[in-house]
């Protein structure tokens, strides 16, 4: 799936990832999402967290970016941690890892669907998301706080012996 493809892909995987965002923060949070739409450059997360996930095949390979306001970790975690918890780093880097984590794997799903058979790597945090214009880029609100997905795939071309 080239850049190309991928962009043809996008209203599906768009939809994958809206739709699980919508379910997680009902069923796990009670919080109602905010509708998706196109990332605006402007749009930064300094004192946020964002969490990598690398998927990959011997032709390919890609990764889920899920980038959080530092303001949206402190809603959820203080929904699950205890308040002397729930506003340290450690508890931000759970909830992105674990948010993070059940969409990446949608995706991956869906791109195996596809016809890739792609394994999923762990959740990291990461000082920033890798972005450029070819990747599939959407932004959530909850309660005024931002989310970002950014995802990116190439294909690798197959060497040829010489």
């Amino acid at each position: 799936m080239s850049a190309k493809t991928l962009k043809a892909h996008e209203d599906e995987i768009t939809n994958i990832v809206s739709q699980t965002l919508r379910d997680t923060f009902k069923t796990y949070f009670d919080i109602d999402i905010g509708k998706f739409q196109n990332k605006d450059n402007e749009d930064n997360i300094a004192d946020g967290v964002v969490c990598k996930t690398v998927f990959k095949n011997g032709t390919a390979s890609g990764a889920v970016f899920v980038s959080f306001e530092k303001p949206f970790l402190q809603i959820v975690s203080g929904m699950i941690y205890p308040p002397e918890a729930a506003n340290t780093q450690e508890s931000f880097h759970s909830c992105a890892a674990e948010i993070a984590n059940i969409v990446s794997n949608r995706v991956k799903t869906y791109l195996n669907d596809q016809g890739y058979s792609l394994k999923m790597g762990i959740p990291s945090i990461e000082e920033s998301a890798d972005e450029d214009d070819e990747d599939i880029n959407i932004s959530f609100s909850v309660r005024e706080k931002k989310l970002f997905v950014d995802i990116i795939f190439k294909e690798h071309p197959t060497r040829t012996a010489v």
